[in-house]
């Protein structure tokens, strides 16, 4: 562990999840003064802030957050998502190989496949190797829709998981990659797993809010005790 890790969630309640399981794991954090709301946990060199909703003003914000202190050893984008394959399941928690930008249209000359962006491989096997055998939930390697669009229709879930081969789809990572690809940072989308992309979310994401991004905290506590 070296440096200031970034973690940046799109929503302030995503960012209370994580920042009330480490206080619970004893690491407390220390306000950053800035123009977004934003901790910073000394022992895990680990700053954790809201960055926004949707892509562009993730992109935005976390650029601001690069910028105004020590460039970051690595930018991670964490948050709830949907699940859009069968085999992840609520609580699991997904280690994207790629975020998808799946929004992304041409509707001039010759189309072209939504843009892939990778996330950084050292990063995601360090992820994936501190999670331990029995944790009550599983942690998934693979792709991640990222796109401006609730997904809330079991056949637009169908679809999109055959245009991307996602597992799971959220909103802003393709913004937060953006702006750590235009920094040279190294890059990493981390998603927890609260609805199944349908018509059923509104049920799903109340009822297992806390607990799955309960499951994202500890996948980052694991990650820098490591």
């Amino acid at each position: 562990m070296s440096g200031r890790l970034l973690v940046v969630t799109p929503l302030k309640f995503e960012m209370n999840a994580i920042c009330g399981y480490l206080q619970r794991k004893g690491v407390q954090g220390s306000v950053v003064p800035g123009k977004t709301e934003s901790l910073y946990f000394h022992e895990l060199g680990l700053e954790l802030a809201v960055g926004g909703h949707g892509k562009a003003k993730l992109a935005a914000v976390t650029q601001y957050l690069i910028a105004r202190g020590e460039r970051p050893e690595a930018l991670v984008v964490a948050g709830a998502a949907g699940a859009l394959v069968e085999e992840v399941h609520i609580g699991d928690v997904v280690v994207a190989t790629e975020t998808v930008e799946h929004d992304y249209k041409m509707r001039f000359g010759r189309t072209r496949p939504a843009p892939r962006h990778p996330g950084d491989q050292k990063l995601q096997r360090l992820v994936m190797a501190a999670h331990p055998p029995v944790a009550g939930y599983r942690i998934h390697g693979g792709a991640v829709a990222s796109g401006d669009e609730d997904i809330v229709d079991k056949d637009r879930a169908q679809k999109l998981f055959q245009e991307t081969g996602a597992l799971c789809v959220a909103w802003e990572g393709a913004g937060g990659y953006k702006a750590a690809a235009f920094n040279e940072v190294p890059f990493l989308e981390i998603r927890a797993i609260t609805d199944t992309a349908d018509s059923s979310i509104m049920e799903d994401f109340a009822g297992t809010l806390a607990s799955s991004l309960d499951n994202l905290g500890r996948a980052v506590w694991e990650w820098r005790q490591n």
